[in-house]
């Protein structure tokens, strides 16, 4: 088990679980992740699509598509982003600073995101940009990045 399922396992074992699908950079090809929601819902019901950006659009057709709640960022591909295009997605393990990221320059250093996260008292970081996964626990704080499905 990778060290952010099991931190979320250790730390939702007394509440009900939530199953977050992450993605990120989809850029209009949504058929991977048409394939892996369907597969994920096999399994049950998925509670919530967390998408970073590049392309919104592609977050509320998904969302709309299986019916699932969505939470979802525009990237720098999307018309109309600014530094300001980010979420808080509120769990019971903590709340996660949900950005695309290239405002931050993670394809440099997750410092900027890092440190903008905190000071929204989250536990973490969710965040795309760079097409490259990232799962970075930083003294118990995580830095997330799905990387790119096309």
């Amino acid at each position: 088990m990778n060290n952010i399922a099991g931190r979320l396992e250790k730390e939702t074992q007394f509440y009900e679980k939530m199953k977050i699908l992450i993605i990120s950079d989809t850029h209009h090809d949504i058929y991977r992740a048409e394939t892996v929601i369907r597969q994920l819902k096999k399994a049950g019901p998925l509670d919530i699509l967390v998408h970073c950006g590049d392309y919104y659009d592609d977050a509320v057709k998904l969302g709309n598509m299986f019916g699932i709640e969505t939470v979802a960022v525009r990237g720098n591909c999307d018309r109309s982003f600014t530094r300001d295009e980010f979420a808080i997605l509120e769990t019971e393990a903590g709340d996660f600073f949900v950005t695309h990221g290239n405002m931050y320059n993670v394809g440099y250093s997750n410092e900027d995101v890092y440190d903008t996260a905190l000071q929204y008292n989250c536990t973490g970081a969710i965040f795309g940009h760079t097409h490259r996964a990232e799962n970075v626990d930083v003294d118990g704080f995580l830095l997330l990045n799905p990387g790119s499905l096309t």
